[in-house]
């Protein structure tokens, strides 16, 4: 997939110049900068499920509650 837009190419190129320059050592980094990026969105990824759940429970019982009220008042 190519992207050639006037916004786009101006910011891409610090990146594309650092990468073509790189020596094998700062794309090993990199390479385990993006590795380390993801053990720790696999890791956040239960606790941020178990978060939207917890809302979604409390929005139910929420809904629940007030038509509960609304039937016996």
């Amino acid at each position: 997939m190519v992207v050639r837009t006037d916004d786009t190419e101006p910011q891409l190129y610090p990146l594309i110049v650092y990468v073509l320059t790189s020596s094998t050592t700062s794309l090993e980094n990199l390479e385990t900068l993006v590795g380390l990026g993801s053990a720790i969105a696999s890791a956040a990824a239960p606790a941020v499920a178990a978060i939207g759940l917890s809302a979604m429970f409390v929005g139910w019982i929420k809904k629940v509650y007030q038509q509960t009220y609304v039937r016996h008042n």
